[in-house]
Formats: C-alpha cells, sequence, structure tokens
C-alpha cells in the first residue's frame, strides 16, 4: 500500500516473490504544493495531499450516500424531522 512520507513522497513497497520486498519512491514536485507549505498554508507537502486526499473520500462517500438515498424514495419521518429542524434558528458564532 502507498504511503505519503513527511516530505511529500510517494513510498510503495511490493512484496517480491521470493519473499523480500522492494522499495519505490516517486517525488511529487508541484509548485502549487511547495508554494502552500513555504506560504505557511501546511505544515508539509504530505499534508496537503492528505487533506485533498481525505475531501476526494468525503465527496465520493458524500456521492455514494446520495445515491442509496434517491433510490429509497421519501421517508415520512425524515420529511417531518428536516421540515422541523428548516425552522430552527442556527445557532453559529
Amino acid at each position: 500500500m502507498p504511503w505519503l512520507s513527511p516530505d511529500g513522497n510517494w513510498t510503495v513497497v511490493y512484496r517480491l516473490p521470493a519473499g523480500g520486498t522492494h522499495q519505490s519512491t516517486r517525488v511529487t514536485p508541484d509548485h502549487r504544493l511547495c508554494a502552500s507549505v513555504a506560504e505557511g498554508g501546511a505544515p508539509s507537502r504530505a499534508s496537503v495531499v492528505e487533506r485533498a486526499l481525505a475531501r476526494e473520500f468525503r465527496q465520493l462517500i458524500a456521492a455514494r450516500d446520495a445515491a442509496i438515498l434517491a433510490e429509497g424514495g421519501a421517508d415520512p419521518d425524515l420529511d417531518s424531522l428536516a421540515a422541523y429542524a428548516a425552522h430552527l434558528p442556527l445557532d453559529v458564532d
């Protein structure tokens, strides 16, 4: 399974048939990643990529959930809960 090292390089370990392993590292130079780190927006290039992957996974999960909900049709209990919640004041600071 690939992982990101703290310096933003992808590392993959391959299992060889004879029982050994081989490690390969792929440097991902991207000026936007470097600029984000240099400007203090992120602690490392790896953290920028990790956040982007997490965001992508959340979007995939949300799309999957929306498809499941769309297939199920209307739910009277959830519809009434949503109508009730829509009239509550927002408690946002």
